[in-house]
Parts: structure tokens; C-alpha cells; sequence
């Protein structure tokens, strides 16, 4: 199991953020990969796909150059931080892109990517695939990203339910991901940051594995990141760890003596 832990102030807020990654029980290697950048506040999660290794190879190149790709649109000039995001996403998706056509043992490969920036007072979110972003918020579990799935798209439609998507024989098939060929349209929010928020950033292997409302519980009984992302993996794993399961937890807090 790797893991990143960060306790780190912004200039609104306190925050205790954990990532955690874990192989799982039955997958032979762990194609998932998480950023915790506390320094810039970005927190990602990517789950890669195809090829022999490309997997591993799409979900690691998105998280080594998404800090990059951000840190030199932010400085290049004045722009609104989803279009930032939205930019940096489009540019690693045309980096997998070339190195996947360009190495026969990673042709196909690509990774999903769920990004928080999280800065003042606000969050910005950028996300591509079936990885998702939760905010537990005044007793409320939120999913705050769509599935890019063939069974996310039929929850939206209302033709399933979250619960018979979880066992749903096409529950793996995504409709956009990085390194498609089709282009793709990263889904972007701004949204207003408060104290007492907890953020989760998950790959499905937790969610496949662990109902909304589980998932809820484990949030808000844990006082602490690390604690609440050594729960969640746990938990997956005892319900079977049938994938690679990697989680960031963020929680949110007043400064002290605010």
C-alpha cells in the first residue's frame, strides 16, 4: 500500500488531506496512481487502462504532469482556474495520446483523472471517466462528478440504479477516458469551499465495492484523513478488493482561533 499524508494551511482554510493506493486481492500490479500536493492544494486520482504496462504508464504520466502543466498555465497569465484545469487535462490527454501511438506495447492505454484545486475559498474540479469526487457536507453525501461510463449514463437516464450499476455487466465500459481516440470534453466545476467538508477523490475500486451509504458512514465516523483512507481501504478489500482501490480524503477546517 502506498500512501501521501499532508497537513497543510491555505489562506482560508485549515486542511488534513491522506491518499492511499492499494493493489487489492485479486488484480497482479496497481495501474491507480494519486497526487497529494499540499504546497499547491491539488489532490488527483487516476485510474489507468490497456497495453501490457500502458496502464500504469497513462495513470503515472497524468499525475506527474498535471502539478506541471498547472504551475505554467497559472503563470503564463490571468485566467479563471476551471479553464486552467480544463487546458492542463486537454494537454495530458494529447501527451498519452502521442506516447501510446508511439510504443506499440502501449497502444490503447489511457487512465481516467479526477482533479480537486483547491485555493481561498474555492474548489475547482476537472474529470475525465468513471473516478469519482464525494462531499460529505451538514450530515450529506454528495457525488459531485458523473460516471463517463455506459452505466453512468444509464443512471442518468433513470433506466438503473446506482446500486444495479455497482453489478452491472457493462459497469466497466467508459465512454470518454485520457487517451482516447474520440475527443473529449473534461467535465469542470467551480464550487465554494466550507469549513467542515470532507472531500473524497476515489478510483471505482472503492466504489464497486462500497454502497454510497457505507461509504458516508466511514467519512463522517473518522476524526482524521489518514484514518478515514486506511477505513475506506480496508473495507473494500474485506468486501473482496476486486480492483486496485486508491483514495484521497480532504478534510476541510476554520484556522485556529477563527
Amino acid at each position: 500500500m502506498r500512501k501521501n499524508t499532508t497537513i497543510r494551511p491555505n489562506e482560508a482554510f485549515e486542511t488534513d488531506a491522506a491518499g492511499l493506493t492499494d493493489q487489492g486481492k485479486v488484480r497482479y500490479n496497481n495501474e491507480d496512481a494519486f497526487c497529494v500536493n499540499g504546497e499547491m492544494g491539488l489532490y488527483v486520482v487516476s485510474d489507468g487502462m490497456g497495453g501490457h504496462n500502458g496502464g500504469e504508464v497513462a495513470s503515472n504520466m497524468i499525475i506527474e504532469l498535471l502539478p506541471e502543466l498547472i504551475k505554467n498555465r497559472e503563470q503564463s497569465g490571468p485566467s479563471d482556474e476551471t479553464v486552467i484545469l480544463k487546458e492542463a487535462v486537454l494537454d495530458i490527454n494529447d501527451k498519452v495520446c502521442e506516447r501510446g501511438a508511439n510504443d506499440e506495447e502501449l497502444l490503447g492505454m489511457g487512465a481516467t483523472v479526477t482533479a480537486l484545486w483547491f485555493k481561498g475559498k474555492k474548489v475547482f474540479v476537472a474529470h475525465v471517466g468513471d473516478s469519482r469526487l464525494y462531499r460529505v457536507r451538514k450530515n450529506q453525501l454528495t457525488q459531485l462528478t458523473d460516471d463517463h461510463s455506459v452505466v453512468g449514463a444509464l443512471i442518468q437516464m433513470g433506466q438503473i440504479s446506482a446500486e444495479e450499476a455497482r453489478v452491472h455487466p457493462a459497469k466497466h465500459i467508459l465512454t470518454s477516458c485520457i487517451g482516447s481516440k474520440e475527443p473529449i470534453d473534461p467535465e469542470v466545476q467551480s464550487l465554494r469551499a466550507e469549513a467542515e467538508d470532507r472531500y473524497l477523490l476515489c478510483s471505482d475500486g472503492l466504489t464497486n465495492m462500497l454502497p454510497d451509504d457505507r461509504i458516508y458512514t466511514i467519512l463522517s465516523e473518522q476524526k482524521d484523513a489518514q484514518k478515514a483512507a486506511q477505513e475506506l481501504i480496508r473495507q473494500a478489500n474485506d468486501a473482496g478488493g476486486e480492483d486496485n482501490i486508491t483514495v484521497i480524503v480532504l478534510m476541510i477546517k476554520n484556522k485556529t482561533g477563527k
